[in-house]
């Protein structure tokens, strides 16, 4: 098995499951693509991130304040490995040079309003001087600049 594919393969074994906080969720645009291969919903939950905004989309970055919590949905994947490829694709992931692309997927603890916590992938903004700061805990909030028929 080739180095890349034995290393994807076992960093897609470290979660079968995905966090989305923007127009991957329900009632947006790209929820198509969960509902297509079947992922099936745990619940919603926060995760400790702010808000930002990178144009023409807002995103999460990992934040170390209690206070910095973004909304979202839990789902658990029925193919992760394939799944999580092509997810990689629709969010512009660049393995080779995350910073160039337009998000980076990484693990993030998930907390359930039941206090029950797990390990999600989620896709991160990669760290711009760039950015500005948006004060939200909520996608519908910050919203995309463009409208949502719009969005890739």
């Amino acid at each position: 098995m080739p180095a890349s594919r034995e290393s994807s393969e076992s960093a897609v074994a470290q979660s079968d499951k995905l966090f989305v906080y923007g127009s991957l969720r329900r009632g947006y645009p790209l929820h198509r693509h969960l509902r297509r291969h079947g992922a099936r919903f745990l619940g919603v939950g926060v995760i400790q991130a702010s808000w930002r905004q990178q144009y023409p989309y807002p995103g999460a970055l990992p934040s170390d304040s209690v206070f910095d919590k973004v909304e979202g949905e839990l789902y658990l994947l029925r193919e992760p490995a394939r799944q999580l490829k092509q997810l990689d694709e629709l969010e512009e992931v660049n393995s080779a040079q995350p910073e160039k692309g337009l998000y980076v997927r990484r693990l993030v603890k998930v907390r359930l309003p039941t206090g029950q916590q797990h390990v999600a992938w989620t896709y991160f903004l990669p760290n711009r001087p760039t950015q500005r700061r948006l004060i939200t805990g909520g996608y519908t909030a910050a919203g995309p600049l463009v409208p949502k028929e719009k969005t890739r």
